[in-house]
């Protein structure tokens, strides 16, 4: 079977219901999309389209009111660029942002990690840590390196597998 990109939005859904996590976010393809979006003060406006570096490449638009949402969407649009997820903007700190992948090749499933995630994951590539995911995985040891508890790692990895996801 062939290999599907999926879009940010419909990832973090699989990942959320495979995770028992309540996610809340708008997949958004029009002006009038927006009219969904409601509930919280600001917001996250991102182009939703496997789009690399996208906060680096000034593709991702923080802290917008509602009213600012509609002149961000065209702002974006006029780059040419025509999927896109809204999301709650939540304020944090950079030390606060983790990274974590799963992944396969022909051989076995990894799992890769880093407490220096986040936009800048490129720059910190050489504190990303990569394990072997089989029968003698140590969730409990991956756990306490991660930030995530035992029962969400093997949730989102249970995730994956059900999914097919690749990567």
């Amino acid at each position: 079977m062939p290999r599907r990109k999926l879009s940010e939005y419909r990832a973090k859904v699989l990942v959320s219901s495979g995770l028992n996590l309540s996610y809340t976010g708008w997949s958004i393809s029009e002006g009038k999309d927006l009219a969904q979006v409601k509930g919280f003060k600001t917001y996250v406006l991102k182009v939703d389209q496997a789009e690399k570096k996208r906060f680096k490449n000034g593709l991702v638009l923080l802290d917008l009111t509602k009213k600012q949402l509609e002149s961000g969407l065209k702002e974006l649009q006029a780059k040419g660029y025509e999927h896109f997820i809204v999301e709650p903007y939540a304020k944090h700190s950079q030390t606060d942002e983790r990274y974590i992948s799963i992944g396969y090749d022909k051989h076995y499933h990894y799992l890769s990690y880093s407490t220096s995630g986040g936009v800048d994951i490129e720059d910190n590539a050489d504190t990303v840590q990569t394990v072997r995911v089989d029968e003698t995985t140590d969730w409990s040891v991956l756990s306490k390196e991660t930030g995530f508890s035992e029962t969400q790692l093997r949730q989102l990895y249970e995730t994956f597998v059900c999914e097919h996801f690749t990567f």
